[in-house]
């Protein structure tokens, strides 16, 4: 079942300049969001993306592929949850616009699912979040694997760069593929390796990735980890070759592993929202340094209230102590975990986890 999920009033414009409502166009095979900043184009049966386009000095460029622009998908493509499902129109506007599709389960998946794509007024970019739901009549089923996936322009002719981390800031691999040597891992006509394993990221502090180049850029945030499950330790995939961007949800990289389910089993979770940012930046580091400033906007607003769903934990409580150790040792540095009872941690979760540095005083929020 679809909840309702923006509150209005929730995305409030600029003070000095009303900027143009968010709004919904509809054909027999398509729906557009747009809001004179960006606007998507979406598959009517099963949301997968066509268009990105971004509104640069009053004309509209195109950063996606054309192709499989976007799409929410299970088991690395194996699956796609939301593939026979008819969108579901939310919201039309002024303040937001927003589409759902929910998929039903399936004896090859048995899970119901949502996909939700939320476009504000006056926001340059999207949310993205989904929902996976297990219960009475469903059949045991796993999830090893679900995320989003976006693919900008093919090429170096918009993006040259991506963007993991301050320290991972590395052009695009143009050399020819020699052969492949392993999964998602390459030997290049110039002699060099590439693998997507390289552009890894621990979850402890990492909020955004991304890719940029001649004076655009398009990035994926993650105002919180929370719902990917594993702790500050884990790490996932974030950018690879070929202009893709991955936000990665639940997946069974570098030694977790996935979800698994009895039959009937009860189990709902709200996967994101994660936003899709669209910027100007004269260059790679300017771009880049504007998608920081923003994703801290967005860690800075977590949780959304504006995202009302049943299964969304929006009200939240505080819980705080101190670590002492018996030896006087300082604990500062230490991570403080909260976490669901009689789940490894250090896993994917069916729940949620939380954490926090431990500070000089031994205290942590």
């Amino acid at each position: 079942m679809l909840g309702l999920c923006l509150a209005l009033g929730a995305f409030p414009g600029r003070a000095a300049e009303q900027p143009p409502p968010a709004s919904v166009a509809e054909d027999e095979n398509n729906v557009v969001l747009d809001n004179g900043l960006v606007s998507l184009t979406l598959a009517r049966r099963g949301g997968r993306g066509s268009s990105i386009k971004f509104r640069q000095k009053g004309r509209d460029v195109e950063v996606a592929n054309g192709k499989s622009v976007l799409y929410f998908d299970v088991g690395g493509g194996r699956v796609y949850p939301v593939a026979d499902a008819d969108c579901k129109l939310l919201q039309k506007g002024p303040d937001a616009a927003e589409v759902a599709w929910t998929g039903k389960p399936t004896q090859r998946f048995p899970f119901a699912a949502e996909m939700h794509c939320v476009l504000p007024r006056g926001e340059s970019g999207f949310y993205l979040y989904a929902v996976f739901r297990h219960g009475a009549g469903m059949a045991a089923g796993s999830v090893g694997e679900t995320r989003f996936v976006i693919k900008g322009v093919p090429g170096t002719q918009l993006f040259t760069h991506h963007v993991v981390d301050d320290r991972r800031k590395g052009p695009y691999p143009t050399a020819a593929v020699v052969e492949q040597i392993q999964d998602a891992t390459w030997r290049l006509e110039d002699g060099s390796i590439y693998t997507k394993y390289d552009n890894c990221a621990y979850l402890a502090h990492h909020h955004v990735h991304g890719m940029a180049g001649h004076g655009l850029g398009m990035w994926m945030i993650f105002p919180s980890n929370e719902f990917i499950g594993g702790g500050p330790f884990k790490q996932e995939l974030t950018v690879h070759k070929e202009n893709t961007l991955l936000g990665m949800l639940v997946g069974g990289h570098f030694g977790s592993g996935g979800l698994r389910f009895k039959e009937d089993e009860l189990w709902a979770k709200v996967y994101g929202p994660l936003f899709v940012y669209l910027n100007e930046g004269n260059t790679v580091d300017a771009a880049w340094a504007d998608a920081k400033q923003r994703a801290a906007a967005e860690v800075a607003k977590w949780p959304y209230p504006w995202l009302i769903h049943g299964d969304y934990p929006l009200e939240r409580g505080t819980v705080r102590g101190r670590v002492l150790l018996t030896d006087g040792t300082s604990a500062k540095g230490a991570w403080a975990m909260l976490v669901p009872p009689n789940e490894d941690w250090t896993q994917v979760l069916k729940g949620y986890d939380f954490w926090a540095r431990v500070d000089g005083e031994g205290g942590s929020p």
